[in-house]
């Protein structure tokens, strides 16, 4: 475990995980937002990891309106060409990254 260069909580609720994943220097990246959700943060795991937190833009104004799109047009899901366990992100990434990329959009389960 070397950890995760940037970190992207999509969900807005996953950023104590993302604390546990991210590697020494690395960056996270809150693109949702739970207005429900707290986290305890500890000044000394960013300091002595060198971590960053970035703050982006309010991408959850959009969520509702791509969830009714998505249901509206279900072949959207024929983008996400490839499903990979976490554990096997390294995998994943080079079915994407390498010169015959098997593909395009991966997404990765959580179980």
């Amino acid at each position: 475990g070397r950890g995760f260069d940037i970190v992207f909580d999509t969900t807005g609720t996953l950023l104590e995980y993302a604390m546990k994943v991210v590697a020494k220097n690395g960056r996270i990246v809150p693109l949702a937002m739970n207005k429900d959700y707290n986290f305890l943060l500890y000044p000394f795991k960013l300091i002595s990891k060198g971590i960053k937190i970035i703050g982006a833009s309010e991408y959850n104004m959009l969520f509702t309106e791509t969830i009714g799109l998505i249901r509206k047009y279900p072949e959207i899901g024929k983008l996400v060409t490839g499903r990979y366990k976490i554990e096997h992100f390294s995998e994943a990434f080079d079915s994407v990254l390498k010169k015959n990329a098997s593909n395009m959009k991966v997404v990765f389960k959580f179980d």
